[in-house]
């Protein structure tokens, strides 16, 4: 808070009145007139008078610099003259900003932060914005480079409470975003992340979200509605969906669009399910449905060149698993029919036909 030269003339002139009030109480200014002369002053009031003023200074100047807009001073006893007298000081708002390496900072402790920002129509706002360069390892013979985090939350339950129903066990959710959309919006991500290739680059793993569900040698309980899943995805609503203008559109569980152009070295696929040595899967692809199905699977070729709409390459006990026979789609058998069309199959590289019958 900045002081003003004529405020702290002001506080001089005052202490100075104060200071020689003191005095002459102890009767150690002498008289203008010498009229009646006084003994001199007796040492040990000059001692008690200096500590007094001393004291007096240092709480008035404590007083000055801790309290707000305005204070009064301390005073002794016996002078209520200056009971009323106020000092004023102007109070001027400093912007502040800390700033402090990494090295400087040892750590924080914060019981919660709340960022409620205004915002104002036609303006971008990021209430928290992370930048910033890394240059790579520093020792590249048997040194690593460091983790870089933008934003990291670990929760760890050290204990649990003693209610074993449904809604009632809490919920850990380290990063969680809403967005609630009533209006025109030309995008709408709850999360949003990318990766650049800025460089030629040796990269072994790069995910543009990377989740890891591992639950060690530890048994799951689940619930009936439960689901232990990598990635959940939940559609819900009954309002329709439309696409203006020419346009086709698409409402997806989960939307791939592929536009890579290289024909690459390494295989490219748009999912991509690995099997690791040694575990067990039941299925790489399920459809459990209770409500309408159309499709299980739809392969459609639009305008493209599609040369397979299924796979099946290296040894498989069986291409196809269906039902009984007489289940359907499995029909018995029918004797001497004529067939009415074929499909064209490959085995082994080899052209062969399914043939189907009206």
């Amino acid at each position: 808070m900045p002081i003003k030269a004529d405020t702290i003339m002001g506080f001089r002139a005052r202490t100075k009145v104060i200071v020689m009030e003191i005095l002459d109480e102890l009767g150690l200014i002498k008289p203008a007139k010498k009229s009646t002369p006084k003994p001199p002053p007796d040492p040990k009031n000059i001692s008690k008078a200096k500590k007094v003023a001393s004291i007096l200074l240092v709480f008035g100047f404590a007083s000055f610099m801790l309290c707000g807009n305005s204070f009064a001073l301390l005073r002794p006893r016996n002078m209520d003259q200056v009971t009323t007298d106020t000092w004023t000081f102007q109070s001027v708002n400093v912007a502040t900003k800390l700033v402090a390496a990494d090295a400087d900072i040892v750590s924080v402790s914060l019981t919660g932060v709340d960022i409620n920002p205004v915002v104002t129509p036609n303006t971008s706002l990021r209430p928290v914005d992370i930048t910033y360069d890394y240059a790579g390892a520093v020792d590249n013979a048997g040194g690593v480079d460091m983790d870089l985090f933008g934003y990291r939350v670990t929760i760890t339950q050290t204990s649990s409470n003693d209610d074993a129903d449904i809604g009632d066990r809490g919920y850990l959710q380290p990063i969680r975003s809403d967005l609630h959309i009533n209006g025109f919006v030309d995008a709408a991500y709850a999360f949003y992340g990318k990766i650049y290739i800025d460089g030629d680059s040796t990269l072994n793993q790069g995910y543009g979200a990377n989740l890891v569900i591992d639950n060690g040698a530890h048994a799951v309980t689940m619930d009936e509605s439960g689901n232990l899943a990598g990635l959940g995805i939940s559609i819900n609503g009954s309002g329709d969906v439309t696409c203006g203008g020419t346009g086709y559109g698409k409402y997806s569980g989960l939307y791939i669009n592929w536009n890579q152009t290289n024909a690459l070295t390494v295989d490219s696929v748009a999912t991509y399910i690995g099997v690791q040595s040694g575990a067990l899967l039941d299925s790489a692809y399920r459809v459990n449905a209770s409500g309408t199905l159309i499709n299980s699977f739809h392969s459609y070729n639009s305008s493209g060149t599609m040369t397979n709409a299924m796979n099946i390459e290296g040894a498989h006990t069986n291409a196809f698993a269906f039902p009984a026979e007489a289940t359907a789609p499995v029909e018995a058998h029918v004797a001497d029919e004529n067939s009415t069309g074929r499909i064209k199959i490959t085995v082994g590289g080899v052209d062969r036909y399914l043939y189907y019958y009206d």
